[in-house]
């Protein structure tokens, strides 16, 4: 059996028992799972994300749940700046551009996206500028937004610390991560399926302490830790400020309801 390297701390693991292609460490940082590296080298990360029809899925959920992506946005916003038009927002896989119109609908004196899919990419070009690579942006930003990315990509941890390179001193990153290790995963491993990692799309498997062992070696604080109805760590970090955890009964219900749906569909 190969012996592989864990991303986050460099402990050697064998893979599970179950899935040779899966590994998991449980070093200090926590639980965390990835697929085999190995599989992955030589893979166009573009080819990979274009054949995936996020774009599609969230263009018509966009439609239908308008309203909610806004409101839950604005209030986002508005636990750090109580006036969105001066301050700045890029947005890091912004797909069609949903949070970038939130953000203009806000008034943010200034909006840009970094999105690799071109289809999408041109979708939001139409709302703000969009480049197809973080490294292209040279400017920095009171509020980035990273949702579902970093789960995503085999060099996380350099796209984690490029944008906390472009992030203001006193800003404030959005980074949702799926929780490998929240209830719908659980019922998911119940089953006997590898939790949220969905290879070659989803590759790294993140828990809580995994995610915020990872962001305080960038010298990053978490501020406010919650989970989401469908299992997603949401976490905005700014610099020096204290771990903050919290939870709603309101999204605990919800994620119930996720859960059994989530069940129910792969019965």
């Amino acid at each position: 059996m190969d012996l592989q390297a864990c991303p986050l701390c460099g402990t050697l693991c064998l893979p599970i028992e179950k899935n040779r292609e899966i590994y998991k460490c449980s070093n200090l940082h926590g639980k965390f799972e990835w697929f085999d590296r190995v599989r992955l080298r030589g893979q166009d990360p573009e080819d990979i994300f274009t054949s995936l029809p996020y774009s599609i899925q969230l263009q018509s959920d966009y439609k239908r749940m308008r309203k909610r992506y806004f409101n839950g946005f604005r209030k986002r916003v508005r636990r750090y700046f109580s006036k969105p038009d001066n301050i700045s927002f890029l947005d890091v896989g912004c797909a069609n551009g949903e949070y970038l119109s939130c953000a203009v609908e806000l008034g943010m004196r200034k909006v840009m996206g970094v999105e690799i899919d071109k289809i999408s990419s041109s979708r939001a070009m139409g709302i703000a500028p969009v480049v197809s690579d973080i490294s292209a942006v040279n400017s920095s930003f009171d509020i980035i937004q990273c949702k579902n990315v970093i789960g995503n990509v085999l060099l996380f941890q350099d796209l984690l610390r490029q944008m906390l390179a472009r992030l203001k001193p006193d800003g404030v990153l959005f980074l949702d991560v799926l929780n490998n290790y929240g209830l719908t995963s659980f019922f998911k491993r119940l089953r006997g399926r590898p939790g949220m990692l969905k290879p070659p799309y989803i590759i790294n498997g993140f828990s809580k302490e995994s995610l915020t062992w990872l962001v305080q070696e960038t010298d990053a604080e978490v501020i406010k830790m919650d989970t989401d109805y469908c299992g997603s760590d949401m976490v905005p970090y700014r610099w020096k400020l204290r771990l903050f955890l919290s939870g709603q009964i309101a999204a605990a219900m919800q994620a119930g309801v996720m859960i059994l749906m989530d069940i129910r569909s792969r019965t």
